[in-house]
Formats: structure tokens, sequence, C-alpha cells
């Protein structure tokens, strides 16, 4: 794990487990290890990295339960993209990234992730 920066929904990645999905409804749990790795890293942060995301309705966090739930459309987002970008190897996790945002992986993140 490495740590993770403003706007690195790539690497937050790293420290979210899927706890229940149904399409349009996705919910995480966030490690406590993200607060080792964070540096800096703000809920607004993880906001805006989320509302880059065409097809997203809504996130909810609970900073209580470490936990976090998303609703988006599931017919603009295909729902395996998300197991791909959270449990997926890193191949699968750096196309789900550039599919969900539309931004490719630099190529240093692309060195470092992992």
């Amino acid at each position: 794990m490495h740590q993770v920066a403003g706007g690195d929904l790539l690497a937050l990645s790293d420290f979210l487990q899927v706890v229940h999905h149904v399409p349009g409804r996705l919910r995480v749990r966030v490690s406590k290890a993200v607060l080792r790795h964070a540096s800096g890293l703000s809920l607004a942060d993880i906001r805006k990295m989320i509302d880059k995301i065409e097809g997203v309705r809504s996130l909810k966090v609970s900073p209580a339960t470490l936990s976090a739930v998303i609703e988006y459309d599931h017919h603009v987002i295909a729902p395996p993209l998300w197991h791909s970008l959270i449990d997926g190897p890193e191949d699968s996790a750096r196309q789900a990234y550039t599919a969900l945002t539309g931004h490719l992986v630099p190529a240093q993140e692309q060195d470092n992730h992992g």
C-alpha cells in the first residue's frame, strides 16, 4: 500500500472493501489503515473524487462506521467496474479507473500502484 493523496481514487481503492452491492447501490467499508496513508485526505477530497464519475447520484459517508454508500445509475456505470476497481488485480483496477473517470492512470502512478 502507498500514500493516498487528494484526488487519487485508484490509491484509495486499496483501502476499500465491498460490503454489499446491488446494481445502482454500492456499500463499501474503509480500512482504518487509510488514516495512516491518507496524507491529509478529507471527506471533501473523497467527494470530489466520486463526483467526477459520471452516473454517480449520491455519496453518503459514515465516519463512525468507516463506511460509504454510493448510489449510481447502473445504466451509465456497469456494476462490475466497481468490483474491478476495488477488488480486482492491478490491470483490472487501472482499466476500471479509466472507464469510471475517463482518465488514463498517469505513468508514475502505474509504476507506484500496488
